[in-house]
């Protein structure tokens, strides 16, 4: 069976990456602009994404979708975080994988050693293992 990839994706790097290692790869993002050159990027790579564009809870996932769920940088309003992160949770299967990539609580402070340093601003949209552990099912870290 071919493993499912789900991320939410922007202009489309990851998910073409996935895609030319053989993934089915499902992608979201709120912008068209970021779908177009997705599917531009994935066309000059002879590989196929399906890309949609809207809200998470809007989309029509099901549940234990996904092999493997990727958010890269995915930093979503505080309001709707937790809400996001269970639903996720729940579209990836049993013994699944979430690959993380994001900014920590601790990055206020390199922000403040370093303006130029991009990444959130405020407190609420950054992230700590705890708050992770609380709406994921993460076993490793």
């Amino acid at each position: 069976m071919q493993e499912q990839y789900f991320s939410g994706e922007g202009e489309g790097r990851n998910a073409v990456f996935a895609a030319k290692l053989g993934w089915k790869v499902s992608a979201f993002d709120i912008s068209v602009e970021g779908k177009n050159k997705a599917l531009r990027l994935a066309k000059n790579n002879d590989v196929t994404i399906d890309y949609q564009v809207g809200e998470l809870q809007t989309l029509n996932y099901r549940s234990e979708q996904f092999d493997a769920i990727a958010l890269i940088y995915a930093h979503v309003p505080p309001d709707i975080k937790s809400k996001y992160h269970k639903l996720l949770d729940k579209y990836l299967r049993k013994e699944g994988t979430i690959i993380f990539e994001a900014f920590s609580k601790n990055h206020l402070d390199y922000r403040l050693k370093n303006e130029n340093v991009g990444g959130p601003k405020d407190l609420e949209s950054l992230f700590s293992i705890e708050e992770l552990k609380s709406t994921l099912r993460i076993t490793k870290s």
